[in-house]
């Protein structure tokens, strides 16, 4: 009972880790207001290299992931994490505005849930919690398949979108790794 018990606890903290570490991703480019204390040469690289601004999102995402882990990990466990990660990152930047105030949204409650379930697992003395727990478990599974076909169905569309406005002179490289100027905000 104790080993199935740690082995949920396991899969749980692997769970929170990808939850926190993607929204830390969002909330680190969407909090990106300091980039004026960098030296003026690394921000025109950063400013005009979209490769390098992904290089550098990656390596921040790779170093939280590893930050946030209780105890240390084989490099390639943290890249596996990160790469998942990203990968969701880059699925969740090509979708329609709705799309990604929905998942945003989907997203922040499964990292809620998964704090609340550390939580009532902590106190989880003489199995007082199980019934709340075992509801947190089937919402936030709910909410995780709910977010990946979101995600899927988003980036479908709005690829089908793009690829129709930029048939001419498309790009799939482009497309999923963006451009320095969106043609939105010119």
């Amino acid at each position: 009972m104790d080993m199935d018990m740690n082995m949920n606890m396991d899969k749980m903290l692997d769970e929170s880790k990808i939850a926190r570490g993607g929204l830390l991703l969002i909330l680190a480019v969407v909090g990106n207001y300091s980039g004026e204390l960098l030296s003026c040469q690394f921000r025109k690289l950063l400013t005009e290299n979209i490769f390098m601004k992904h290089f550098a999102t990656f390596f921040i995402l790779y170093f939280a992931v590893d930050f946030t882990m209780d105890k240390p990990q084989h490099p390639f466990t943290i890249l596996h994490y990160s790469l998942i990660i990203y990968i969701a990152f880059l699925l969740f930047n090509k979708l329609d505005i709705i799309f990604t105030i929905v998942v945003f949204i989907l997203w922040s409650l499964i990292y809620f849930l998964l704090t609340y379930k550390t939580y009532l697992n902590y106190g989880n003395k003489n199995g007082k919690n199980n019934e709340n727990i075992n509801i947190v478990n089937n919402v936030s599974n709910i909410l995780k398949i709910t977010t990946v076909l979101l995600l899927l169905i988003g980036f479908v569309i709005y690829f089908n979108k793009q690829y129709k406005d930029h048939r001419k002179n498309w790009s799939s490289i482009k497309f999923m790794f963006g451009n320095v100027n969106c043609d939105s905000l010119k």
